[in-house]
């Protein structure tokens, strides 16, 4: 498994909410994520994003895809002045059709899913990205989108059985292509998805994280690829972000945190798992990355502190 299904595999996507908007001119939403994250799709027309870290409005055409995380407020309209009605005052009764609001000028569609998860599952992936990050989609890339938005919008106006399952697990397909359309950003940079994206990197990635027990050294791992040490380290951190030990020590601690949050297996054993000789090395390891221990870390987790 490589390391975006494993962990989308551990988010346990859970479909919250899906409505298309048919906005006409002059208009303005607000939103607030708050617990969800959120896509959008701008599938017709245009409009202006504006957000607590973004100086000047941006410009969003048509087939621009957004990944918003959790505790994001931005808002989109036809106009950069215009005033904003909330999200939530719109779609407070969700409902089949679409939800029309504005004047009488010209038409911008736009498509939103928002969803639940597991936020612990989701670190390596959404740490990656900024809080809210967008991108015009590749003609490939809008095709598969809006394919899936088609019947999406299709099941929601349908009253047979199962179409609240279609739809949780087309959300998922959705998310995933958006999130293949996102590693294709060039303004993402370094990161896990660059990792995956990258020909060189990939298959590194994904004999690390099958192994990850494995005591790696970094001569091992470039020897996957045929590249020396330093070569190999260079262009990783280059791709990833990070220096192969650090990466590969992050990994653990995160799949370390995912064990201890749920079961019952001691701090030994699960050091054994991700691949530490024993407790103490495990704490070490996990105190420095997130300054206490894991002991501690698993109190407070379950104590929802």
């Amino acid at each position: 498994m490589n390391p975006f299904d494993e962990i989308l595999d551990g988010m346990r996507l859970q479909h919250a909410l899906y409505a298309c908007f048919q906005l006409r001119a002059p208009w303005g939403v607000s939103f607030d994520t708050g617990e969800y994250a959120r896509l959008l799709i701008v599938s017709k027309g245009g409009c202006y994003l504006k957000g607590e870290q973004r100086a000047d409005p941006v410009l969003l055409e048509a087939d621009t895809c957004m990944l918003v995380q959790p505790g994001v407020q931005f808002s989109l309209c036809d106009g950069k002045e215009n005033p904003l009605v909330s999200c939530e005052t719109l779609a407070r009764y969700p409902r089949a059709e679409p939800i029309i609001h504005g004047g009488d000028g010209a038409l911008t569609e736009i498509v939103t899913a928002r969803f639940a998860f597991n936020k612990l599952a989701a670190e390596p992936l959404f740490s990656a990205l900024g809080p809210l990050v967008h991108t015009r989609l590749r003609a490939e890339d809008a095709v598969a989108i809006k394919s899936i938005l088609h019947v999406l919008q299709t099941e929601a106006q349908s009253r047979d059985y199962g179409t609240q399952l279609i739809n949780a697990r087309l959300v998922d397909v959705m998310f995933i292509q958006v999130m293949r359309a996102l590693s294709h950003c060039a303004s993402l940079g370094a990161g896990l998805l660059a990792g995956i994206r990258d020909p060189r990197m990939a298959p590194v990635l994904q004999a690390v994280h099958q192994q990850i027990a494995r005591p790696w050294s970094v001569e091992e791992v470039g020897a996957l690829i045929g590249l020396s040490r330093s070569t190999f380290s260079a262009l990783f951190k280059a791709a990833v972000g990070q220096a192969p030990l650090a990466y590969l020590t992050a990994w653990r601690i995160y799949k370390a945190k995912l064990l201890l949050a749920v079961g019952s297996q001691t701090i030994g054993q699960i050091a054994a798992q991700v691949g530490y000789d024993n407790e103490s090395s495990l704490s070490r390891a996990f105190s420095r990355l997130e300054g206490v221990s894991p002991g501690v870390w698993r109190q407070r987790q379950r104590a929802g502190v």
